[in-house]
């Protein structure tokens, strides 16, 4: 799933690169496919009918020209919402989400200097999307439709990459007591593991 969602901010980009309604239309369509994925490849009567009903009034939109509006708002929304996510996690009475995360990852009890750190790396993503959000915002009230899609669906993309690689990179050499995995292996089982939200 986590490939395919790569796809949307790729369409996205060419759509405004190339002032083509059917791309914005299709890019619409797949963001609405990859958020009910589970359900759809679960085959849930509802989430075809989602999608196909949903296809049907993206379509119109697009045609009523308002589509790349429509593109604006997922590069705010989806940081917004990671946001809310991550930092709801750190309320009084909660465990952090990157904690519950390498708990879930960890054989056996996590040790009690990665309970801290992985604090600090929750409140890190929230710093992170909450930069994204504002960013994604400005840039949808004062930048060319150019400018907003490259900074968004490109720039914006590269800096969480950079961030999840560097953060993953400092941890190696800082925490080099613990056992790690490499890069690769880290990442499929990050892929599989399953918390509740």
């Amino acid at each position: 799933m986590f490939w395919l969602a790569l796809g949307y901010p790729l369409l996205a980009h060419l759509a405004v690169m190339l002032h083509d309604r059917r791309l914005e239309w299709l890019a619409l369509v797949w963001l609405l496919g990859i958020s009910i994925g589970g359900a759809l490849i679960h085959r849930r009567p509802w989430a075809w009918i989602v999608l196909i009903a949903g296809s049907a009034l993206l379509y119109w939109l697009v045609v009523a020209g308002n589509g790349l509006y429509a593109l604006y708002i997922p590069p705010a929304a989806i940081p917004a919402a990671l946001f809310a996510l991550f930092a709801g996690s750190l309320r009084a009475g909660q465990t952090p989400l990157v904690t519950r995360i390498a708990r879930a990852m960890h054989e056996g009890p996590l040790p009690e200097d990665l309970v801290i750190y992985t604090r600090h790396v929750t409140q890190l993503w929230c710093g992170v999307c909450a930069a994204l959000f504002v960013s994604a915002v400005l840039l949808a009230l004062f930048a060319a439709p150019p400018l907003w899609s490259l900074m968004t669906n490109v720039i914006h993309y590269l800096l969480l990459g950079a961030v999840f690689v560097l953060e993953y990179a400092y941890r190696r050499i800082r925490f080099r007591h613990h056992e790690h995995d490499g890069l690769f292996r880290y990442l499929r089982r990050l892929a599989r593991t399953r918390i509740r939200i």
